[in-house]
């Protein structure tokens, strides 16, 4: 089951991310809700790409996962998105009882 815990670590990296950068977000964040990227994934079409996150594990060395999930690519079953005036919202969408989501 996807954890709170999981969801502030993903948030906190990427608001270091953009302390570190002038405040610009990851660039591959958009304003529609979209799966992230498991680490270690080659083709994250359709997926957010935080590789930026994990590079030479500056931020994180890995984004978190779902324990559940049991395949090495494609999504971490976590969404992202950002508002019009850059405010990020992290969610677990298959959570077993209700969506959880933290927007900062």
């Amino acid at each position: 089951m996807p954890a709170p815990a999981d969801i502030n670590t993903i948030l906190n990296a990427v608001y270091q991310y953009a302390i570190d950068n002038n405040g610009n977000l990851p660039g591959t964040i958009t304003t529609s809700a979209t799966a992230i990227c498991q680490t270690g994934t080659t083709d994250c079409t359709g997926l957010i790409d935080l590789t930026v996150l994990t590079a030479s594990e500056k931020y994180l060395v890995s984004l978190p996962k779902d324990p559940l999930i049991t395949a090495t690519t494609g999504t971490a079953s976590y969404t992202i998105i950002k508002s019009a005036n850059g405010r990020v919202t992290v969610a677990a969408p298959l959570a077993e009882s209700a969506v959880i989501t933290v927007t900062r």
